[in-house]
């Protein structure tokens, strides 16, 4: 990708919509790092209503993704801040730096903001300084519960089930209501 161009071409390339069905083959192809259970998972959470999943597109290739869970449960900590929450805001490593982490975040934003969400919430790995940056940067902000060890599991493509651990910081951001 040539690296001369504007902020305001890379935007016209870009197209952030919700995963659909018939382009989860593209999806896997494109963003080769979860596995096909992984987003049929996705999709049936999505079409239940309990998260929403955006994915990016940039010229017709899948380049990331980020979700929206409506009622994040099983964390006191997310249950007391009592907020929308996003996960898995992943971009394509060769993607990186063109705004695209932006654009997903805003589009859970505004999706939040139309469901009548007064903040929005997401955590970040303490090792993950210039994620955390982009958050600082677009408004998010330490709601007070420091970092907290969380821990889990993911299928890859290849089929294996890892585990993972991680020291992570919540950070709230304030929306403005829809106008």
């Amino acid at each position: 990708m040539e690296s001369d161009k504007t902020f305001e071409e890379y935007a016209m390339a870009l197209d952030i919509h919700l995963l659909r069905a018939q382009e989860l083959t593209r999806i896997e192809r494109d963003l080769p790092f979860h596995s096909h259970e992984q987003w049929i998972d996705w999709l049936t959470r999505q079409e239940r209503g309990s998260i929403t999943l955006f994915t990016a597109w940039w010229d017709g290739v899948g380049v990331g993704h980020a979700m929206v869970a409506w009622a994040p449960r099983g964390d006191p900590y997310l249950e007391w801040i009592g907020c929308p929450w996003i996960y898995d805001v992943l971009t394509h490593p060769e993607y990186r730096s063109r705004g695209v982490g932006a654009a997903m975040l805003r589009a859970c934003e505004d999706s939040a903001r139309m469901r009548g969400a007064r903040s929005i919430g997401l955590g970040v790995s303490l090792t993950n300084v210039r994620a955390r940056a982009l958050y600082e940067r677009l408004g998010y902000r330490d709601p007070g519960i420091g970092p907290r060890a969380t821990s889990g599991q993911w299928t890859g493509p290849d089929g294996v089930t890892r585990i993972w651990e991680d020291q992570v910081q919540y950070l709230v951001k304030s929306l403005a209501p829809m106008r």
